[in-house]
């Protein structure tokens, strides 16, 4: 029996084969002591994923019994791995856009990480049609970070306006470590470590040394080839191709007409040996050298390489500085040549490593050969290392969230397993308003908002801050930023009161789509706002109709179009069409003195000279011609100065006078060529502008349609996959019945065979009890011993006992019978046997004796009295006690039924 303390027990629960390793850490080494091996006798397994948890919990029995056999003693806890292969990788780019250069901080970094994190969970949701919540978040690392798009190594300190990364993240499904566990409680074992198959390999390959090297390690298996990056010490990514040693296999059997396991054979020995014997499917045989072997798997190991070697440029952003292959697969004629040609390494920097390459294990027996043992190593390793569970619950925001501890875990760790979004940390800053004001864009930009907090155990951290078992995270939200708001009061131009006849006009006039609007009207986003102010007499006198015919006088004297209009001037308009009325003739006027009366015409001229020197100043939304000079255009953005107070209030005598350089401009001084070109580049710039939104808008009704298709087409697939698994689950259910069925008929069978085996032991019983008895009688009449009377009657030659042993009222003898336990001394004394010391059990429907040696007999002990090859595995052994099943230490009865027999 193996003593030793501390022992490990370590698990590959693989897709086609389960291997168990035990063994104990000595120093640097692990020491192993009983490792064994079992292929699944069904597809209870498929890509790293458990389908049928009875079924591979019994491949797990059979290993953890054949060990404890071994060791002589019960193994009750394991460590365990998860497959790669179920790991989903997601590499996202994301940005975020400031509306001035800033300084970018640690806070900058740390939110768009998390929002990557955000972005890449949702990338998973939508490739796999799940719930993020159902997955771990395993690790993600930065690949670049990018600054204005210049490819940056730290972001850290420098300014700009636009910040991007590309992050890769890794995601495990909840659902393949649950099952895992149901596996394991089933056969009665506690996990006592978990960790991921690429992190096991990783361990016992790589020594630590070469760790901060940019590596990549390829498990390459039956059906899937698994890939994990390294680099500065951690793994930076894991990923997955569908393609491994079963489509080189495919090749031989399509090439030879050989079944997969032949060509399975072939593929295998053609590594090891020169020449490799077989028969095809109609019995020829086939002698075949290895290099033509490797000339006809040439093509599928051309593809495998290349799909792997792409794989490694896409999660490592280019090729590593070396690879490093392990698992059954990667033995392929040829495939580690391949590898290094498609990432332009040199062949000595893609190794195959085996088994017995692992440093830090001392394995004497080797058992099992190759390199599908580097990950169990790994395991056993990882598990001696970290001697607890890898399952960690903190609180968040007083719920509890398990996380699993591949890693050095953080508060971004938790909020994202939490689903705490990004903006409940980071403020997102308010809505900036943008307007025109004389075709001046201005912009008015929204608040910064504040803030969130974090607090892990009462104490404020940053989000990079590392976290323990049962730490307690708090969050305060962030506020986000109110949207900007603005009045015209605050960004117009200053106001003046001026004087036109006797009616007092307040300068600037601000019109909307013609409508006039005042100084308190909230500005909205992309308003164009007509201002008529102190330097726009040329506008004021459109809108007051005035045209060239008119000469405008100001505080009395004559002013053409530059004056600047201050507070309190008065203004009057006076007609250039005076001299009309000399110039007007009475033939023109068509007036005979004779006919028409002097006051009549004295009346007309009056009534003329009104109409021409006085006109009605009116409001009018009429005027286009004047209004499409101040149409949108897209200049240089202007920005106003952010104004603290809501009100802006300047003394009337200090009221500046707006002049072009002023913070809010005008265009009165720009000539109409310049005018022309920058209308017509603006007008451009609005229609490409338009067909670009046009052009957009098409493009993301197009992607609409062709998301929502797809949805369709899930739901479809999904929808037929269902009705699949069900008429499967139906078909097992009833296969089932029958099964259940077929086996109780089987028991009765069984049950009457027993019975009328029991009849007959019953009566040769009798049989034996009447001879002994006539033996008897007979020496005493005729003298003779009764062994010689006995001998007579085993001959057949007494014709009396023949005679005894016809008679139908001979009674049958029940165990319990004295007269049975007689006759059955009376046997067993023949060989030296004490019958209370011996129990008669049938096993596989032949009697056994077995001596109680002063005890309780247990299952176990049967083997010693029978047939049965334990050390050549043929299967799952089964045991059966009274057509139940029964464990290796259940006790036996006299006259109990056993069963023993290899399950396929």
């Amino acid at each position: 029996m193996i003593n030793i303390k501390n022992l490990v027990f370590g698990l590959d629960i693989g897709t086609r084969s389960i291997i168990g390793v035990v063994g104990y850490q000595q120093d640097e080494k692990f020491i192993v002591v009983e490792s064994s091996f079992c292929e699944h006798q069904e597809r209870a397994m498929m890509d790293g994923q458990v389908h049928d948890i009875e079924k591979v919990a019994n491949t797990v029995r059979f290993v953890k019994n054949d060990l404890e056999n071994k060791l002589g003693r019960q193994l009750k806890d394991v460590a365990i791995a998860a497959a790669g292969r179920v790991l989903n990788t997601q590499v996202i780019e994301v940005e975020k856009l400031y509306e001035d250069k800033t300084q970018i901080t640690k806070t900058h970094i740390e939110e768009i990480e998390l929002y990557g994190v955000e972005k890449a969970q949702e990338a998973l949701e939508l490739e796999e049609n799940v719930n993020s919540k159902d997955y771990f978040c395993v690790g993600h690392s930065v690949m670049s970070y990018y600054l204005d798009d210049y490819l940056m190594t730290n972001l850290e300190g420098h300014k700009g306006t636009k910040v991007s990364i590309k992050l890769l993240a890794t995601f495990l499904p909840k659902g393949v470590v649950e099952s895992l566990y149901a596996v394991t409680n089933m056969v009665e074992l506690k996990v006592s470590h978990l960790t991921l198959e690429p992190i096991a390999a990783i361990q016992a390959i790589i020594p630590p040394q070469l760790r901060l090297l940019n590596l990549a390690l390829v498990d390459v298996g039956a059906g899937t080839s698994d890939i994990a990056i390294t680099k500065d010490g951690s793994i930076l990514g894991y990923g997955m191709i569908p393609t491994a040693g079963d489509e080189v296999t495919e090749a031989l059997v399509h090439k030879y007409l050989v079944d997969f396991n032949t060509a399975d054979r072939i593929k295998q020995e053609a590594t090891t040996q020169d020449q490799v014997e077989f028969e095809d499917v109609v019995g020829m045989p086939w002698v075949i050298s290895k290099e033509e072997i490797e000339k006809v798997i040439e093509p599928s190991v051309t593809e495998l390489a290349t799909l792997i070697a792409d794989k490694i440029i896409k999660l490592n952003n280019g090729a590593p500085n070396a690879v490093f292959c392990v698992g059954g697969g990667s033995q392929i004629l040829g495939l580690t040549q391949k590898i290094s040609e498609k990432l332009d390494l040199i062949a000595q920097r893609v190794a195959l490593k085996k088994g017995s390459d692992v440093a830090y294990v001392v394995d004497e027996n080797r058992i099992i050969e190759g390199p599908q043992m580097v990950t169990p190593y790994g395991i056993c390793m990882v598990g001696a290392k970290f001697r607890k569970t890898q399952f960690i619950e903190v609180e968040v925001q007083d719920k509890i969230v398990q996380m699993i501890d591949t890693k050095e875990l953080t508060v971004l760790d938790a909020l994202v397993q939490a689903s705490i979004p990004h903006t409940q940390v980071f403020p997102k800053r308010g809505e900036s308003l943008f307007f025109k004001i004389d075709q001046k864009r201005c912009r008015v930009r929204g608040g910064q908002g504040v803030v969130g907090q974090i607090l892990l155990n009462e104490k404020e951290v940053g989000i990079d801050s590392k976290i323990e078992a049962d730490d307690k995270i708090k969050v305060i939200y962030a506020q986000e930023g109110k949207d900007a708001t603005a009045t015209l009061k605050e960004y117009g131009e200053p106001q003046i009161t001026v004087f036109i006849g006797d009616d007092q006009i307040t300068l600037p006039i601000w019109l909307k789509n013609g409508d006039c609007i005042f100084e308190d009207y909230q500005l909205q986003n992309n308003d164009e706002i007509i201002e008529i102010g102190a330097t726009d007499l040329e506008e004021l006198e459109a809108y007051l109709e005035k045209n060239d015919n008119y000469t405008l006088y100001v505080n009395g004297e004559i002013v053409d179009h530059s004056y600047i209009l201050k507070d309190q001037d008065k203004l009057y308009w006076e007609s250039n069409d005076e001299d009309l009325l000399g110039e007007i003739s009475d033939e023109e006027l068509d007036i005979d003195e004779g006919s028409v009366e002097e006051d009549f015409v004295e009346e007309v001229i009056e009534t003329f000279e009104e109409d021409l020197l006085v006109e009605e100043v009116e409001e009018t939304n009429e005027e286009e011609s004047f209004y499409s000079f101040f149409e949108s255009q897209e200049e240089d953005l202007f920005e106003l100065p952010v104004i603290e107070s809501s009100v802006y209030s300047i003394p009337t005598s200090q009221k500046p006078i707006i002049k072009e350089e002023t913070a809010i401009q005008n265009l009165a001084n720009v000539s109409e060529e310049d005018l022309a070109r920058e209308q017509e580049t603006e007008l451009a710039r609005e229609k490409e502008a338009r067909e670009l939104e046009a052009q957009l808008a098409r493009e993301k009704e197009v992607e609409e349609q062709k998301v929502q298709l797809a949805r369709e087409q899930e739901i479809r697939e999904l929808e037929a996959q269902l009705a699949k698994e069900k008429a499967l689950l139906e078909q097992k259910q009833l296969a089932r019945k029958k099964e259940a069925s077929e086996y109780e008929e089987q028991l009765a069978k069984e049950k009457e065979a027993s019975e009328y085996e029991e009849q007959l032991a019953k009566e040769k019983l009798a049989q034996d009890l009447a001879k002994e008895q006539y033996a008897k009688e007979m020496a005493d009449q005729l003298n003779q011993t009764k062994h010689d009377i006995k001998y007579e009657l085993e001959q057949g030659e007494d014709p009396n006992m023949q005679t005894i042993l016809a008679r139908p009222d001979e009674p049958i003898l029940e165990p319990d019978d004295p007269r049975f336990q007689s006759i059955q001394r009376t046997i067993l004394s023949q060989h030296n046997t004490d019958l209370d010391n011996v129990i008669t059990v049938k096993v596989n429907g032949k009697s056994v004796n077995i001596p109680k040696d002063g005890g309780s007999v247990m299952f176990v002990k049967v083997f010693d009295y029978i047939d049965f090859d334990l050390k050549t595995p043929q299967g799952m052994i089964q045991l059966k006690l009274n057509g139940k099943d029964a464990q290796f230490t259940d006790p036996l009865n006299h006259a109990d039924s056993l069963e023993i027999f290899w399950k396929k």
